[in-house]
C-alpha cells in the first residue's frame, strides 16, 4: 500500500503527504515493494523513497535513492521498472 501511496504523492507532486510516506517508506526492512503475497512486483523501495526525495526538493538524496533502485532493477532485469526510475532521475535535470 505505502508504494501506491509513494507512486501516487510522486506523480501529483504531493509534498505535504511525500514526508510522511517517506518516514514510513523508509522505516520497512522490505527493500522491494510486493503487491499482494503472489501478484506481483512494484519495484524496489528506493525508487519510491527517490521519488518521494525529489517532490520534496531533496536532489541528492533523490539521486542516491534512484540509483540504488536501477543498481537492483538492473539485477532483476526488470526493464520497466528501469525506465521508470530513469524518468525520476530526468526529472531531476529540469
Amino acid at each position: 500500500m505505502l508504494g501506491f501511496l509513494a507512486h501516487a504523492a510522486a506523480i501529483v507532486g504531493d509534498a505535504g503527504h511525500a514526508q510522511a510516506i517517506y518516514a514510513l517508506l523508509a522505516s520497512a526492512e522490505a527493500r522491494t515493494v510486493r503487491v499482494g503475497p503472489l501478484a506481483g512486483w512494484w519495484g524496489p523501495v528506493d525508487h519510491h523513497l527517490g521519488a518521494l526525495s525529489r517532490v520534496l526538493g531533496r536532489r541528492d538524496r533523490a539521486i542516491g535513492h534512484l540509483e540504488e533502485a536501477l543498481a537492483v532493477e538492473e539485477r532483476f532485469d526488470a526493464r520497466p521498472w528501469m525506465a521508470r526510475t530513469q524518468l525520476e532521475l530526468a526529472a531531476l535535470e529540469r
